[in-house]
């Protein structure tokens, strides 16, 4: 059970197995909560039955990851991490290492945009935190560490139970974390891709998705609620950005920062990393970001 105890796997499992209405034919809908919200996975082409335990598979390795990277969770990584001052480590799982190492790329290639460590007291330079994979141990390097995985954590999640379908040679499959993060494997057979809506409420657009992932933030729904790091205030920029890339982590986290950046720097960042594209919305409705930069 990977560290879960039996009480909570049998919820988690009773929970998350009656196949619901889909999108396409021979795909079956499994859905499970954690991390605040809606985890669904579609898997098509494959016998309910197989189907059913491939997705009790991706669950049981959903809820050992909220174990790990939730901060409210008593004894989760994340809350250990959020106890060090300067100079203090300690050792994490590889999955939380993993997580935070792509969380660091993100808030480099964001200007800080990006910061799951924007709450720490007595940073220097930027940086609140280093890491060691060789010793999978997280080190503060600012007076007091606090870690928020929630731009990233959802996203990673998916990135993992995806992972794990593959694993099981189940190969036509999409997962979402709510509404707002969506990860595509291969589409169910004769189909072009797996599609998502976004955009106005009202004009819904689609994007298609193959092999990669796609995600949304934004003041639309839940209201300011994503922290600008720069500040400490609520982000005000627009009303909403998307992003997609090829890992769920990436789309997670750069749809965060694209809420907060300015248009010609997301553009410069779609331009020079491969496999990541963005839409914005303001005011006037739905864009694609133009490159300013040359």
């Amino acid at each position: 059970m990977c560290g879960i105890s039996l009480d909570l796997w049998r919820a988690l499992r009773n929970n998350s197995q009656s196949p619901m209405p889909n999108p396409f034919p021979n795909t079956h809908k499994f859905v499970c909560k954690a991390m605040t919200t809606r985890f669904r996975v579609y898997i098509a082409d494959e016998e309910l039955r197989y189907a059913r335990q491939g997705a009790d598979a991706t669950f049981e390795e959903l809820a050992r990851l909220e174990s790990l990277l939730s901060r409210f969770r008593e004894g989760s990584d994340v809350r250990r991490l959020s106890s060090l001052a300067r100079g203090e480590a300690a050792r994490v799982s590889t999955e939380t290492l993993e997580c935070l190492r792509t969380a660091e790329m993100v808030r480099e290639w964001t200007s800080g945009a990006f910061d799951v460590a924007y709450a720490s007291k007595g940073r220097r330079g930027g940086i609140a935190f280093t890491t060691e994979s060789s010793t999978n141990t997280v080190r503060s390097t600012c007076d007091n560490l606090r870690i928020d995985l929630g731009g990233i954590g959802k996203g990673f999640a998916l990135d993992r139970m995806a992972a794990l379908l593959q694993e099981w040679d189940i190969a036509h499959a999409f997962l979402s974390a709510g509404t707002s993060t969506h990860l595509a494997l291969d589409p169910p057979k004769g189909e072009a891709g797996w599609p998502t809506e976004f955009g106005p409420d009202d004009v819904p657009q689609t994007h298609v998705l193959v092999r990669s992932a796609f995600s949304a933030s934004g003041t639309a729904r839940r209201g300011r609620h994503v922290i600008d790091p720069g500040t400490g205030t609520a982000a005000q920029t627009r009303i909403r950005a998307w992003a997609w890339a090829e890992t769920g982590a990436l789309a997670d986290a750069l749809s965060t920062a694209f809420l907060l950046l300015p248009e010609a720097q997301i553009g410069m960042i779609c331009r020079t990393r491969a496999s990541v594209g963005a839409y914005l919305e303001n005011a006037g409705g739905v864009f694609a970001p133009e490159d300013h930069s040359s």
